[in-house]
């Protein structure tokens, strides 16, 4: 907030504009869609109206997963793609393998399992050709979400979701290490696993001390507590 109210008072069509794409990017981590679209709206703007191109592609992109979110299926899904065209025509590698994987969970929100697969595919291409890693967790996570929604294969997801984690733990990217085990546990309580998922759940849950009304905590809060009604009731019933 402040570097926005900063850029603002500067006056400065580029300063400003990069100040409203990395507060949108901050928001896109929270997964707060609609503050998302907002920056990314007007951050879009000024770099289409400034011939910001680099701006423009990256303020492109939150904007589309921000419309996903909300439930613009189509239009967000052009949105991305437009914006991955214009990134990847300009020459720009950095932050890729984040990028196709904003497409892939895109997709995957539509029901668009093959062309999410495909997204996962060419950005764990990209790690191997650039090194680029820090978004490599989640891109497994992604994976297993789309190989279990694609065939209802609990072994091939389980695998990925446990490298997710096994990378994250790796690069101590503790948000993304909690993303990748609510995933496990989702699928360890499906397959009646409730002790273990809630085991594995609680203690990444447990390390974090800030943070608890953002999406990710808050929906790993919830499961918690519907593992532990779960274990609850069989125990009554043993």
């Amino acid at each position: 907030r402040d570097s926005v109210d900063l850029a603002r008072q500067l006056d400065h069509p580029s300063v400003l504009t990069l100040a409203l794409m990395l507060a949108a990017e901050l928001r896109r981590l929270r997964r707060e869609a609609a503050a998302t679209e907002e920056l990314a709206a007007a951050s879009l703007a000024l770099a289409n109206e400034h011939g910001l191109s680099l701006f423009s592609a990256v303020t492109g992109l939150l904007r589309g997963w921000a419309q996903v979110e909300q439930g613009k299926l189509e239009e967000g899904i052009a949105g991305l793609r437009r914006s991955l065209d214009a990134y990847q025509a300009i020459g720009a590698d950095s932050g890729l393998p984040q990028y196709l994987a904003m497409l892939a969970e895109t997709h995957a929100r539509a029901g668009q399992t093959a062309e999410g697969l495909e997204a996962v595919g060419q950005a764990l291409e990209v790690i191997d050709r650039t090194d680029e890693r820090w978004w490599e967790a989640d891109l497994y996570r992604l994976r297993g979400e789309l190989m279990l929604a694609a065939s209802g294969s609990g072994t091939e997801a389980e695998s990925c979701f446990l490298q997710a984690i096994e990378v994250a733990r790796d690069r101590r990217a503790r948000s993304l290490e909690l993303r990748s085990t609510m995933s496990l546990a989702r699928l360890w309580r499906d397959q009646g696993r409730t002790a273990e998922a809630r085991q594995i759940l609680a203690a990444i849950y447990c390390c974090f001390s800030e943070g608890h009304d953002t999406r990710d905590l808050e929906e790993a809060a919830v499961l918690l507590a519907e593992l532990a009604s779960c274990g609850a009731a069989g125990s009554t019933s043993a």
